[in-house]
């Protein structure tokens, strides 16, 4: 079956209420032939994400409904979502908004205006962190799997083993209290 190009490219989620903003990073991120999906609100992100998993959101702290810390919390919430990097991507740069972002669970903080370069290594950074973690977590459920096959062979194998033994045992514990004779 032959893939579709459109089914391999990374999903970005842009999160954010800045008509400039997104028109320029959504121009960035499709230059290196990023698929983007924009939410102009917190609640409208929260509504994609019902259907939709992206491999990596940027989002905006100060949003017209609901703020990104509160965003990041409630896509945090969510299992299926709970591994998907949040970029957090805003004006506001001072150090308690940069903490309450990581409290939230973002992985990263990109302040505006920005680097071009420097938002693009990022995003390839956590891209690159979760697709590791990906792979070695099905390594891990493989592994487990390998070591169950391996227990249940092995519990075979013993069975196997112990039936003759066990009979020998048997006919020497008969020998030697006489009940039968050898011959």
């Amino acid at each position: 079956m032959k893939m579709d190009k459109e089914e391999t490219k990374i999903n970005i989620l842009l999160v954010d209420d800045s008509i400039f903003d997104v028109e320029l990073v959504n121009w960035i991120l499709q230059e290196k032939n990023y698929n983007t999906i924009v939410a102009n609100n917190g609640l409208e992100a929260l509504e994609i994400l019902k259907t939709l998993s992206p491999d990596l959101i940027l989002l905006d702290i100060m949003l017209p409904d609901i703020n990104g810390f509160e965003v990041c919390k409630r896509i945090k919430d969510i299992d299926k979502l709970k591994d998907v990097p949040v970029i957090f991507f805003t004006s506001l740069s001072n150090i308690e908004d940069i903490v309450k972002g990581f409290e939230a669970g973002g992985v990263d903080y990109v302040t505006k205006p920005f680097n071009k370069d420097e938002l693009l290594v990022r995003i390839q950074n956590h891209l690159e962190l979760i697709s590791s973690k990906r792979k070695i977590e099905l390594q891990a459920q493989e592994l487990r799997q390998a070591n169950s096959l391996k227990d249940k062979m092995f519990s075979v194998i013993s069975h196997d083993l112990r039936s003759p033994v066990g009979s020998i045992k048997l006919a020497l514990d008969f020998i030697s209290t006489g009940l039968i004779k050898p011959e």
